[in-house]
């Protein structure tokens, strides 16, 4: 099982880059769990809002679920 863990500013590419290496690493037989997260200015300072903690968006269901959230 592989932790992926990506932190970028929101629209930076991150989904685009973690589906890529999830088929990749499916393809050779690993698992992955990808964790993204966005770097949010509040109030001034940097907070890090963690989006897809437990959301596994190869899923379609609960790439739904998050979408409408």
């Amino acid at each position: 099982m592989n932790l992926i863990m990506f932190v970028g500013d929101p629209c930076s590419g991150k989904s685009f880059l973690a589906d890529k290496i999830k088929s990749f690493l499916d393809a050779e037989g690993n698992s992955a769990f990808i964790l993204k997260t966005v770097v949010t200015r509040y109030k001034g300072k940097k907070s890090i809002l963690f989006t897809a903690q437990h959301i596994d968006e190869s899923i379609e269901s609960t790439r739904i679920e998050k979408d409408k959230s």
